[in-house]
């Protein structure tokens, strides 16, 4: 799936020397959440967001660039938005 909707892989340089990703591991630890390994699961797979109309179309797609890029809240809710008034104009 992760192929079909173009998330890339990241590289080990990326995931574990980029200072945001140390950032964000910071600040996980300061909220009392602990890092813990991975078992068996594709460190370097990048993720995304999507959003898919009511016939399971793909409407909106955020591809992350690396392991702490995520959209905004804001972003999320402008998609959600769009894709709900297109829904109400059918």
């Amino acid at each position: 799936m992760h192929r079909a909707l173009g998330f890339g892989r990241a590289s080990m340089r990326r995931v574990v020397g980029h200072p945001p990703v140390w950032l964000s591991y910071a600040r996980a630890i300061a909220r009392g959440r602990r890092p813990r390994r991975s078992h068996g699961e594709d460190v370097l797979q990048l993720g995304g967001d999507v959003l898919l109309d009511s016939d399971l179309r793909l409407r909106w797609v955020h591809r992350n660039r690396g392991p702490e890029d995520h959209p905004s809240i804001e972003a999320l809710a402008a998609a959600i938005d769009g894709l709900t008034a297109a829904a109400g104009t059918r």
